[in-house]
């Protein structure tokens, strides 16, 4: 019952391919795609690009600026592109 906090939230928008007859995924976080970052009470939609597993995921805002994360808590939520995502507004 005790609430879960994150500073940051990155929704990585990926590719996904079902591998067997059991429905496992193969979810690619190598490239580039669609991204959702949630921080300092703001949402903001653009690409991520990660070029490498070495590499850590960088994300780009709609300028093609970098997002800056909020120190603390990221979490990265991976969504396949099939998939949906729905914000509401308070």
């Amino acid at each position: 019952g005790t609430p879960i906090i994150a500073n940051t939230i990155i929704v990585q928008h990926v590719d996904a391919q079902v591998i067997d007859n059991v429905g496992r995924l193969r979810l690619d976080t190598i490239g580039k795609g669609k991204v959702d970052v949630f921080a300092h009470g703001k949402h903001v939609s653009g690409t991520w690009k990660k070029d490498s597993e070495t590499y850590r995921i960088m994300c780009y805002n709609d300028k093609n600026d970098e997002i800056a994360f909020a120190p603390g808590v990221i979490w990265v939520s991976v969504l396949p592109d099939n998939g949906s995502l729905t914000i509401e507004e308070e």
